[in-house]
């Protein structure tokens, strides 16, 4: 990218991280005028120290199955792809691409990596696992909704590449909401998962 594409990306992150802000100071207020509370929603900050120990348990008991999805997704859309008749094209993600770019503003890659490691873990959690999942459960039962819920995360991040390990990791993240009755399991858990993706690629780098 030129020098001016990486300052229109700069306005970008930080749009972005505005934009995530403002979701979920919307849903929070969504939340309280419906009388909802941080206990009854787990959020409250014993829940993350009471659950923190068994959600980090269950995330390391699964990461071999979503490291192997990782690996095998890539040959396996492609031959769906040849199959059905669409192409696959391996992209870097912008996340990536801005985090890595030492070109870049220090603030802009920071507030990219905040971005991805903590907004986006929350709002996502309290929507797809809170609202999306609550109000599924409710129609048709946890199992499907369970499955519903993986299969539209995969889908919502708009990558085929990443659809297979997208999909069990919202599963994983619907489980842990099942069991432990609340948001903090999973919200620790995506923030882990995306923390430590993150910090490989920029190691790796």
């Amino acid at each position: 990218l030129t020098q001016s594409g990486w300052s229109e990306s700069g306005k970008g992150v930080a749009a972005a991280a505005a934009f995530q802000s403002g979701i979920l100071a919307l849903m929070a207020g969504i939340l309280a005028w419906r009388g909802a509370t941080l206990a009854g929603l787990g959020l409250r900050p014993s829940d993350f120290r009471r659950r923190g120990p068994a959600a980090l348990k269950s995330y390391l008991m699964a990461l071999p199955v979503l490291l192997l999805l990782m690996l095998t997704s890539v040959p396996i859309m492609q031959t769906l792809g040849g199959l059905f008749g669409f192409a696959i094209e391996l992209q870097a993600q912008k996340t990536v691409l801005i985090v890595t770019c030492v070109d870049l503003p220090a603030w802009v890659r920071w507030c990219q990596a905040l971005s991805a490691m903590l907004l986006a873990p929350a709002m996502e959690e309290i929507f797809m696992r809170g609202f999306f999942y609550g109000a599924c459960r409710h129609h048709i039962g946890w199992m499907q909704a369970l499955l519903l819920n993986g299969i539209l995360f995969g889908l919502m991040h708009g990558d085929p590449v990443r659809f297979l390990p997208l999909t069990a990791l919202g599963m994983l993240l619907c489980l842990l909401r099942e069991w432990s009755g609340g948001l903090a399991a999973p919200i620790l858990v995506h923030i882990i998962h995306n923390s430590l993706l993150l910090g490989l690629v920029v190691a790796g780098s």
